[in-house]
């Protein structure tokens, strides 16, 4: 099987104003006065997690439950996988 490398896979499909499945953004997020120091420090208490959790619940059930805007939700989701 050959390798697939994700950023070149984004770079060849996407062109920057649509969303990830394709359709186009008609209300992108705005940061304007971004402060993640409360999303950060939840992510980083996740601790006990069930060893057969799955992906989808880990990131809707644990990781980005708490937060209502997309841009919270990416933040949360990288600080988890980045500190794993």
């Amino acid at each position: 099987h050959p390798v697939i490398c994700p950023v070149d896979e984004i770079y060849t499909d996407r062109q920057g104003d649509e969303d990830g499945e394709g359709h186009p953004a008609y209300q992108p997020f705005q940061i304007s006065n971004p402060s993640f120091s409360q999303v950060d420090k939840a992510a980083r208490c996740i601790t006990s997690l069930p060893s057969s959790i799955t992906a989808a619940v880990l990131a809707t059930g644990y990781v980005c439950r708490p937060y209502r805007s997309a841009v919270q939700r990416l933040r949360a989701i990288f600080t988890w996988c980045s500190e794993r």
